[in-house]
């Protein structure tokens, strides 16, 4: 029994040791940033202020085909760059037929970066709504309407953001 006792006191003094500072550590690690700053960070992180489209003189131009669309920008002299995402829905395609493909609607986008470095006016390219190939052009079907989630970085650093639709 005496042996019993003299190996059961420092196991008991180990744990008791172990546990108090797992439970010191966790605590300290929670109260050094409380809930309220992380989402207030959080938030403070992702705010963009937004700019109107006609602050740009944005215009989104369908092709006569409505299979492409480009952009414009009128008032971009104090645009350094610009960064968007063309977000359209399609009809979902099917490589099995029309008896064993799937059948609604797919999102699809178009995601583009490019400098202007105050040109202005500005105009990009136009952009397929589909996918290109050497050559050769898949359209997507069923589209219209195009959304327009565009960063814009202005020459002196800011950042904003602008949203439009487009429909086809």
């Amino acid at each position: 029994m005496k042996m019993n006792r003299k190996l059961l006191v420092p196991i008991i003094i180990f744990v008791l040791i172990v546990l108090g500072g797992g439970s010191f550590l966790f605590l300290s690690k929670n109260s050094s940033q409380s809930p309220t700053d992380q989402t207030e960070q959080g938030i403070l992180d992702e705010i963009i202020p937004t700019l109107s489209p006609s602050e740009i003189g944005l215009k989104m131009v369908a092709r006569a085909d409505n299979r492409a669309v480009k952009l414009i920008l009128k008032n971009a002299t104090n645009v350094a760059k610009i960064e968007f995402d063309l977000v359209y829905d399609a009809d979902q395609a099917s490589s099995f037929g029309e008896d064993e493909g799937g059948s609604g609607k797919v999102s699809r986008n178009v995601t583009d970066e490019l400098s202007l470095d105050g040109k202005s006016p500005f105009e990009t390219k136009y952009y397929d709504l589909g996918s290109c190939s050497s050559g050769k052009c898949r359209y997507d079907t069923g589209v219209t309407q195009v959304r327009l989630e565009m960063k814009v970085t202005m020459q002196d650093g800011k950042v904003f953001q602008v949203s439009d639709t487009l429909d086809l």
